[in-house]
């Protein structure tokens, strides 16, 4: 049987504001969610991935939103131990990226 194909929705940005108040700007494919009369349900389950493809300093988003059809997600039930050694990794460079972003230049 042929593993079924998760539903790409949309992505999502994380972003700071000019008061250093991080927020995320979300761009959600409403076409994808519509039924085949164009209803839009009134409540969407949708799973954020974080987007290993994306390069330092792209345009791409930092998630990718997908339709969640499970009735209850776990993350370590569904990834290798490698992939989640690769999402630790890639948060700990994105916090790095973060904690030098605020650095005022100060040795200590």
């Amino acid at each position: 049987m042929e593993k079924e194909k998760k539903i790409k929705y949309g992505a999502m940005w994380s972003r700071m504001s000019e008061n250093k108040k991080k927020y995320y700007k979300i761009s959600i494919d409403t076409k994808k969610i519509m039924d085949e009369n164009g209803n839009i349900p009134e409540v969407i389950k949708i799973i954020a991935f974080i987007n290993f493809y994306k390069e330092d300093g792209s345009k791409q988003p930092d998630y990718i939103l997908y339709k969640d059809d499970s009735k209850e997600y776990n993350i370590n039930d569904r990834i290798s131990e490698t992939t989640q050694k690769l999402i630790c990794e890639v948060e700990g460079k994105r916090i790095q990226r973060e904690l030098a972003a605020k650095d005022n230049g100060i040795p200590f």
